[in-house]
């Protein structure tokens, strides 16, 4: 760095700010840029992600620039999320839920349609105080798709270890995975499938915090470093 950019950066940390250079940050910043640290020092290439709870897309559209190329497979059951969620050029979408098991299942309907999910009165969906209602939706499991990923992204409000446990027999095609825990409980169980098939816990992500009452919900990164 000269002269100028650490006058700059002086300047900034004076009023609060951290400038770092993004191959200098620690792990556990912006997940995007940890893959692509990670899957440039392993030589992995992103060809396929499964986009699992994608809400409106804007996961996807993340996805779309971060690997081009991929092929970007986005799943969302709620029938107005999926409706945006087929704008999205560049994606294959599907309505359906993800889980470990198939057929149609009751789907938990809050006023904050990002905390729809399988899980009645699941942690994220309580605090707002807001009683659902149910829709039927199509399930299937990620072993179910018959699909080859490297990457998965995982976002189901409270059923990211049910998704898991559907995609035992796909696990060995993956090489990163990006979900969604709301408690260590649950990160325990998550990875006593993930580590003994090669998975290495990268990070954590701190997604949302609310005080009163105290919720918090993160996401974790997990890398397997060599394939099958």
């Amino acid at each position: 760095m000269g002269l100028t950019g650490s006058v700059v950066r002086r300047g900034l940390e004076c009023l609060g700010y951290w400038a770092r250079h993004r191959s200098v940050l620690p792990y556990g910043i912006e997940y995007l840029d940890d893959v692509h640290r990670l899957c440039s020092t392993y030589g992995i290439t992103i060809k396929c992600v499964l986009d699992i709870g994608a809400y409106d897309g804007r996961s996807a559209r993340d996805f779309i620039t971060a690997f081009p190329g991929a092929e970007i497979h986005a799943f969302e059951p709620y029938p107005e999320s999926f409706a945006l969620l087929t704008k999205i050029a560049g994606i294959r979408a599907y309505q359906l839920a993800i889980s470990d098991r198939t057929g149609t299942v009751p789907f938990y309907v809050y006023g904050a349609s990002q905390s729809n999910s399988l899980v009645k009165n699941h942690p994220g969906s309580t605090i707002f105080g807001v009683p659902p209602h149910t829709v039927e939706v199509s399930c299937t499991t990620v072993d179910a798709l018959c699909l080859q990923p490297d990457f998965l992204k995982i976002d189901t409000e409270g059923n990211d270890l049910a998704v898991i446990r559907g995609s035992t027999k796909t696990l060995p095609n993956v090489r990163v995975i990006y979900l969604e825990f709301n408690s260590v409980a649950e990160l325990g169980a998550i990875g006593e499938i993930l580590e003994p098939v090669g998975f290495k816990m990268i990070a954590t992500y701190q997604c949302y915090t609310q005080h009163k009452p105290l919720y918090v919900t993160l996401n974790a990164l997990f890398f397997k470093p060599d394939g099958i």
